[in-house]
């Protein structure tokens, strides 16, 4: 495999000459040199990047006409497909910003997301009409306020009056729009959303440099070029779906076929159907992978670069001797997190190096745990890390590698910005994660600090589930979630401890409906402890964090109840010592 670390750094040259550098004019050069080759490869279409680039002019016409103008939002929810990249490129080629919504959201949480990008349209998929309708109440859209569906199931199909077919009013025939070569590299191309570090929802700004820094990475330390074909069944909502399948096919000027969803069982052939030579993607995928029946595709494939975020130690050379793929490259990647942080010589353990081509991109520093702080000497500076040591993770902020904040929320930016670290002036991006440090610089993942976790590749705000938890109307007194790691399993999932109002019992029926109503799957907490204590001070959440799930670690006299969610039968079930194994062995469903 090459490593051509030349094209990163002669592309950060470049940059510091020319602030023009943006997604649209990357796709017009592209179109000009590349015109026959497939950029995007869907179910039903593929285009060729002259195509691509004629839809996004489409797009980037219609929004012109209508009024829309720098700086403007407008809303996505769409399911993977060439018209959402499309209506991505078009908008960025005005200098419209993509707010890129989590299409499993429903009701109120869809409507926070939403208010929460001040946006003045939303562009969906007719699959998303009856969610949207059944959120309006709660939505605040900027005016014109437009509701736009850019697909119909039917040709017959009625739109409710407030939505607008913008299939039948996209203009057929038009030239690059000449915003295009205005837009610089410092301008917003999209929002992104994530729980961060802690605490609530928030909206990440990524401008144009940063993601295409974030390709220009991809491409010259993965050996992503323009003769490799990418399969990705990741949403382009999710970080590692923009920032990096999108951004590394873009900056290769390779091409990328687009799945709607991840299959385990049907994963091998699609790669096989699409002859596929290079994949991303996180890590309980290849858990899934591995844990199928052996099959002659899994050795008949293509498949020659597979790069992992959060690829479990034990399994990555075990995975690569039984699906014959010869290269795993792991990263350590969050959607606000800055830095490239990439496993280049194949390490098992380790998520990447904190120096990139010479660059230095953080520093781990000791940790003091349990008082919750930067452990300093006597000047008040913080102390790196030995090798063996655990620390916090600090990701250096400086030019093309800056931190934009949180849109709406400058306290919450600044509270994540750590200055005069080492030496005055200096500035820090504070991770929340924990690390170690290994020879020549490379680091493994620990543990996520904070009200936040990873669970099925997403980050959770343990925040944010027991505040919907606290919302259900009924018995529920108060509720403490926190992350619970399993045996054998990535990341870490949730687990809920419950108080309820004094006599009173919970309906489980209207409780289980609710639950599937406001969360979406991966963020539903797998375990579930009902307490009978009646207040959950910090002395008793510390000691439920310590008993865990395991209902070997409580107390036999303990009064305390303890369930599972079985995703089977989307339901709470009760926890006993048997399933919890079988949890453990992989035998149950998680």
């Amino acid at each position: 495999m090459k490593i051509r670390s030349e094209i990163y750094t002669d592309y950060l040259e470049q940059i510091k000459e020319n602030y023009n550098q943006s997604l649209g004019l990357r796709i017009e050069e592209l179109a000009v040199l590349r015109p026959s080759q497939a950029a995007v490869v869907c179910q039903e279409e593929t285009l060729t990047y002259e195509e691509l680039n004629h839809r996004a002019n489409r797009y980037a016409a219609y929004f012109n006409t209508a009024g829309y103008s720098r700086g403007d939002v407008v809303a996505l929810m769409m399911d993977n497909s060439a018209s959402m990249i499309a209506a991505v490129i078009g908008l960025s080629k005005l200098g419209i910003i993509s707010a890129l919504l989590n299409t499993t959201l429903r009701a109120e949480g869809l409507a926070r997301d939403i208010n929460l990008c001040d946006a003045r349209a939303i562009l969906i998929g007719s699959q998303f009409i009856e969610p949207l309708e059944k959120a309006k109440d709660f939505i605040r859209l900027r005016d014109p306020g437009e509701m736009l569906v850019y697909r119909l199931d039917s040709e017959n199909m009625e739109l409710p009056a407030e939505m607008k077919n913008i299939k039948e009013a996209l203009p057929q025939h038009v030239d690059n729009p000449t915003s295009t070569s205005s837009i610089k590299y410092f301008e917003i191309l999209a929002y992104l959303f994530t729980a961060g570090s802690g605490g609530h929802r928030k909206t990440v700004p990524m401008t144009h440099i940063r993601w295409l820094v974030a390709g220009k990475a991809i491409e010259a330390f993965t050996d992503l070029n323009e003769n490799r074909t990418q399969y990705m069944c990741l949403p382009l909502y999710m970080s590692s779906g923009f920032n990096a399948c999108f951004a590394g096919t873009v900056a290769a000027g390779s091409t990328l076929v687009v799945a709607q969803k991840f299959s385990a069982s049907n994963f091998w052939n699609e790669i096989i159907r699409s002859e596929a030579d290079y994949f991303f993607g996180v890590g309980e995928m290849f858990r899934y992978l591995y844990n199928q029946e052996r099959s002659e595709e899994e050795k008949s494939h293509s498949l020659e670069i597979i790069i992992s975020n959060g690829m479990a130690e034990h399994l990555m050379e075990p995975f690569k001797k039984r699906f014959r793929v010869p290269h795993i490259l792991e990263t350590y990647n969050t959607t606000e997190n800055i830095g490239t942080f990439i496993n280049t010589e194949e390490i098992p353990g380790m998520c990447g190096n904190l120096e990139l081509a010479g660059i230095r991109q953080g520093e781990l520093v000791l940790y003091d745990i349990m008082n919750d702080k930067i452990i300093t000497d006597q000047e008040g500076r913080a102390m790196k890390c030995a090798r063996d040591d655990v620390g916090l993770l600090l990701c250096a902020i400086y030019d093309y590698n800056d931190f934009a904040g949180y849109i709406n929320d400058p306290g919450e930016r600044e509270a994540v910005i750590l200055r005069d670290v080492f030496t005055p002036g200096d500035k820090y991006f504070n991770t929340n994660d924990l690390m170690q440090l290994h020879d020549q610089d490379y680091i493994s993942f620990v543990q996520r600090l904070g009200g936040v976790y990873r669970w099925k590749g997403r980050t959770i705000s343990a925040y944010k589930v027991s505040d919907v938890i606290k919302k259900f109307f009924g018995a529920i007194d108060d509720a403490y979630v926190f992350s619970e790691p399993i045996p054998g399993f990535e990341g870490a999932c949730g687990m809920a401890v419950i108080t309820l109002i004094e006599g009173e019992k919970l309906n489980w029926k209207k409780f289980n409906n609710y639950i599937k109503r406001r969360l979406p799957v991966h963020e539903r907490p797998l375990f579930l402890r009902i307490s009978k204590e009646e207040f959950l001070d910090e002395e008793l959440k510390q000691q439920y964090r310590e008993e865990g799930a395991n209902p070997r670690n409580i107390a036999g006299d303990s009064p305390d109840e303890l369930y599972v969610y079985d995703v089977i039968q989307e339901q709470y079930i009760e926890l006993t010592e048997e399933i919890y194994e079988q949890i453990v062995n992989h035998e149950f469903v998680v």
